[in-house]
């Protein structure tokens, strides 16, 4: 599975889905993509809302907003810099600003996407733990279903898969990882976070996380780094993944 494609020198994001096309084989072409519609998020009622500071989000954790949606005319991807770039086209028409948005999963009806220094106490440069929404295509609404407290609780999460369980389990990035051990960290349905694994013999993040086609195995990968003569490795993970409630992947 790719890993979605990323530029960790912006301090803030605005989501932004493409709509494209795709050939009859199942092969993207570049061409198609120059063709497609560019569209950011707007939280309806507030519009450049910024989320990235723990009181950012406007009826904090559990609270839904009404979403609408943008088109960015002419996009300009080849400018990236103070005050240029497609975020800040987005955001003079109104676009919300998330803090480092990183994972994300799509279930049967919801979009999960986590904002890696989002939560925390400044906007620049964004110094929070995490946040993770909830967006419903459907309803076009979008909620904030965690906020983390500190780093106990979860400690800069990138990459995350949602299990048939009902829980999504979230990979840490942590930089401060020779200190504090990388984990992942589930989230339940009702907002409760449990470590579920935690690097020992490995410093190095965990990434890439997903799930076999029958939901019987997790996959997750610890990226490694050879300068440090730490080995990348690949996990395969078995566990009863029974159902504790009616799934939505």
């Amino acid at each position: 599975r790719r890993r979605p494609l990323r530029n960790r020198r912006s301090p803030e994001r605005v989501l932004l889905p493409l709509s494209s096309q795709h050939t009859p084989q199942g092969q993207w072409r570049s061409r198609r993509f120059q063709r497609g519609l560019l569209q950011a998020l707007v939280v309806s009622g507030f519009p450049t809302l910024d989320t990235r500071s723990a009181r950012g989000w406007p009826g904090g954790v559990g609270a839904t907003h009404s979403i609408e949606w943008v088109t960015i005319p002419a996009p300009a991807p080849a400018l990236d810099g103070p005050g240029v770039g497609v975020r800040f086209q987005a955001q003079a028409l109104g676009a919300a600003i998330f803090a480092r948005t990183e994972g994300c999963w799509a279930s049967r009806d919801k979009i999960y996407f986590d904002c890696t220094t989002g939560g925390g106490a400044n906007l620049l440069p964004p110094d929070g733990n995490r946040q993770v929404f909830a967006l419903d295509p459907i309803a076009n609404s979008l909620t904030l279903v965690f906020q983390s407290g500190g780093p106990a609780e979860l400690a800069k999460p990138d990459n995350m898969a949602l299990a048939r369980t009902g829980d999504l389990f979230l990979c840490e990035d942590n930089p401060a990882a020779l200190t504090e051990p990388n984990r992942i960290i589930g989230l339940t349905p009702e907002g409760q976070v449990f470590e579920f694994a935690r690097a020992v013999t490995n410093p190095t993040e965990f990434c890439g996380v997903c799930f076999d086609p029958n939901n019987h195995t997790m996959y997750v990968n610890q990226q490694g780094n050879a300068e440090g003569g730490a080995l990348g490795v690949t996990y395969a993970i078995w566990w009863p993944w029974k159902r504790r409630r009616r799934p939505d992947d």
